[in-house]
């Protein structure tokens, strides 16, 4: 049987974790790295909210009121 690669070898950051936990200097930087993509993530949905706004307002434009009877 073959063992999937990612089994096999782990990534440098979980080979490394021991020695990472302990350091301060990568625990400050990693917790900026996190904040950073928060708000990335923020910015990214914030934009996806105002896209989807202004493409629903350019449908409803052209959008032809119908009344049925039934």
């Amino acid at each position: 049987s073959i063992i999937p690669l990612e089994i096999e070898l782990p990534s440098l950051r979980i080979s490394l974790r021991d020695y990472l936990d302990k350091d301060e200097d990568y625990r400050v930087a990693r917790l900026a790295e996190l904040e950073l993509l928060d708000e990335k993530r923020i910015h990214a949905l914030n934009h996806l909210k105002v896209y989807q706004n202004r493409v629903s307002r350019n449908y409803n434009k052209r959008i032809i009121p119908r009344q049925f009877e039934v």
